[in-house]
C-alpha cells in the first residue's frame, strides 16, 4: 500500500536524477541482501507468517497486508515475511 501510494507506476523520466541514484540504490540493495541472514538456534531458516505473534521467533517483524492492497489482494496474501538481519556475523562465519 505504501509503495503504491508513494510511487505511482508511470513512465516519466526525470532530468534531475542521474545514473548515480540508481547505482547508489543498487549498492544499498546488495548490501542489505548480503547481510547476515537470521537463523534459529539450530542454524536453520524459519517462517514468521501464519504463526501467532507470541510464538514467533524474536527476529520476526512481520508486515500486515490490508485486504484492499492493490497488488497482494489478488493473491490472498495478508502477511509479508520480514526478519531482522543479525547484528553481526554468526560464530564461525568466514568472510
Amino acid at each position: 500500500m505504501v509503495s503504491a501510494y508513494i510511487h505511482r507506476d508511470f513512465d516519466h523520466p526525470s532530468g534531475d536524477l542521474s545514473i548515480l541514484l540508481m547505482s547508489w540504490g543498487q549498492f544499498i540493495d546488495h548490501d542489505m541482501t548480503l547481510a547476515a541472514p537470521p537463523r534459529d538456534e539450530n542454524d536453520l531458516d524459519f517462517v514468521c507468517c501464519g504463526i501467532p505473534k507470541e510464538q514467533q521467533h524474536p527476529n520476526c517483524m512481520t508486515i500486515d497486508i490490508p485486504p484492499e492492497d492493490p497488488f497482494f489482494s489478488r493473491y490472498g496474501q495478508s502477511c509479508m515475511e520480514f526478519k531482522r538481519a543479525l547484528a553481526g556475523h554468526r560464530p564461525g562465519c568466514a568472510l
